[in-house]
């Protein structure tokens, strides 16, 4: 048997409110029924897409053709689409099935996101779905479709109840909805205000007061003209919160000294006084300097003042003068705060007159070379020869020594064959450079002998060093066995003897074969003079250790000497 019902519902008409309906529903062998298990109901209904088990859906219409209510999924980001029922049964596309109020999931869904079981579930924004975090968005609904039963990830379980009425999202809401009987007190706080939304009607007597307000808020464009008076304005604004004040009473002896003379100096002052006691009995009191005893002012505001009435004058206080009060008439009340900022004013270029500056405004020692225009010291300014003394010291200067300056062991020019003993000079490709003798499985010394005379600039125990350009080249499969490059320096004294040897740097290897190397030889030259001679002797000795036809031969490219110099 079948018969026709009416049920009642609410749907959701995208205007803030629920509109009743009623649905006409065919009921056979009791389609529609109570659900006791999950404590909700359930309907018969008709979907045109397919649905899954817990997809959450709404009534959208109606299937004519079947006599069924139409369901589609719900969406928390949709006007309307509140979640009305739950599916616990699939659905095929364009079928009938049953859909429930409430209903409790298998024990199969991941329910991990979920803080703890018993936390509620939300319908999502996206279609059909729930969330265990409720949507934030303006437009979206926060409606609460039931609650975790077991919080897991492979077998959790949701307690769906669809019958609670949803959270309210704001497209639910005509304009002008909410009024003041709506607000709870103190509910609308700075973040629910529009930029610029406050203006004046909105702000009662009062209200504002200095801890509303941002440092630096008032420019003078919000201050009336003639708003500030004395009382409200601090000794700080004037920059003078460093100087001391001096209090000078009504009653004070007069002249009252503020600051006392200078013998010697003008000075040019800031004084500013400002009074900290009102006046009664019309006291009169000048300030100033002692022969000009008002230059600051003339009977202090007529006697008449309140606290935190002021002048202040800029003045010159000449030499030998005091700042000082002048009590006139003491009146019966009346104190002023008195300060002196005393200031030392840059004189720029400008304010100086031509020549002004002679001798007598020179430091000692004032001028020194950055105060010299470039070129502009002549023969007339000097007031005595420069001596070589007073000239700058140049340390470590360069001087060469050619190839053809370097000896033999006896003291002979160096020939172009390799000699016994001793160098020859080399010639290749325009490079003129001295060799020693070919070593093969021996040890060959090589000695020779340059002079050097110290020259005038040379200064008196500078340093002094020999350098040399050196390398040990390497023929075939010659081994280096502790070959060695030496210097030995003697100071001729001219009586046809020398001294010891005065080079203080051992005898010094080559780290690699067929590679230059600049080799460094100290001389002591404590009591070496300009004008000195000395005899350096340059020694190579080459070990060859490799019995085969390899060989290793000493070579020099370049001796220099390097003294601290002037001029």
């Amino acid at each position: 048997m079948s018969t026709t019902h009416k049920i009642k519902t609410w749907i959701d008409t995208g205007t803030g409110r629920q509109a009743e309906s009623e649905i006409e529903v065919e009921v056979a062998g009791g389609v529609i029924i109570g659900d006791t298990a999950a404590g909700g109901s359930a309907l018969q209904v008709y979907s045109s897409a397919a649905l899954a088990v817990n997809d959450l859906v709404y009534v959208s219409g109606r299937n004519e053709t079947l006599g069924f209510p139409a369901v589609t999924l719900a969406d928390a980001n949709a006007a309307g689409k509140h979640a009305q029922f739950v599916v616990r049964t699939a659905i095929a596309a364009g079928a009938t099935g049953m859909v429930f109020t409430a209903s409790r999931t298998a024990a199969n869904v991941n329910t991990n996101a979920v803080t703890t079981a018993g936390d509620p579930v939300y319908l999502s924004e996206t279609a059909g779905g729930w969330t265990a975090t409720a949507p934030t968005g303006v437009t979206s609904t926060a409606q609460v479709v039931g609650h975790c039963a077991i919080k897991s990830a492979t077998v959790g379980v949701i307690e769906f109840d669809l019958r609670d009425f949803p959270t309210v999202n704001r497209s639910d809401l005509q304009a002008d909805a909410i009024d003041g009987t709506k607000i709870a007190d103190d509910a609308v706080d700075s973040e629910h205000y529009a930029a610029a939304s406050i203006d004046n009607e909105h702000l009662a007597d009062d209200a504002v007061d200095s801890a509303e307000l941002a440092a630096g808020a008032i420019d003078p464009e919000h201050f009336a003209a003639g708003a500030v008076t004395g009382p409200a304005i601090t000794n700080a604004a004037f920059g003078l919160q460093g100087v001391a004040a001096v209090e000078v009473d009504h009653a004070a002896v007069s002249p009252f000294e503020v600051l006392a003379a200078d013998a010697d100096n003008d000075r040019i002052a800031l004084v500013y006084a400002v009074a900290t006691e009102a006046a009664a009995g019309e006291p009169d009191i000048d300030i100033g300097v002692t022969n000009t005893i008002n230059s600051v002012t003339d009977d202090f505001k007529a006697g008449a003042w309140v606290v935190g009435d002021r002048v202040f004058k800029l003045i010159n206080i000449p030499k030998a003068e005091n700042v000082r009060a002048t009590i006139t008439a003491a009146g019966t009340a009346g104190k002023l705060d008195v300060f002196v900022h005393v200031m030392t004013p840059t004189i720029v270029r400008a304010n100086l007159e031509a020549d002004i500056i002679d001798g007598t405004k020179l430091a000692d020692n004032a001028v020194d070379s950055e105060h010299i225009t470039a070129g502009s010291v002549d023969n007339a300014h000097l007031a005595g020869l420069i001596t070589r003394a007073n000239l700058l010291e140049e340390a470590l200067a360069v001087y060469g020594v050619p190839a053809h300056a370097l000896k033999s062991d006896a003291g002979a020019a160096l020939l172009a064959a390799e000699t016994g003993g001793t160098f020859n000079i080399v010639v290749a490709a325009n490079v003129v450079s001295v060799q020693g003798e070919i070593c093969d499985n021996e040890t060959e010394v090589s000695v020779g002998y340059f002079q050097f005379v110290l020259p005038p600039e040379y200064v008196a125990a500078g340093d002094v060093k020999v350098r040399i350009k050196t390398a040990l080249i390497k023929v075939a499969a010659a081994v280096n066995n502790g070959s060695t490059i030496d210097v030995e320096a003697y100071e001729q004294t001219g009586n046809g003897a020398v001294g010891a040897d005065i080079c203080a740097t051992a005898a010094q290897s080559w780290a690699a074969d067929d590679t230059w190397y600049t080799k460094d030889f100290d001389v002591t030259a404590t009591s070496l003079v300009a004008g000195d001679i000395l005899n350096v002797k340059v020694t190579t000795s080459v070990v060859d250790s490799e019995a085969g036809g390899g060989t290793l031969r000493a070579n020099l490219d370049g001796i220099a000497m390097l003294l601290d110099i002037k001029g």
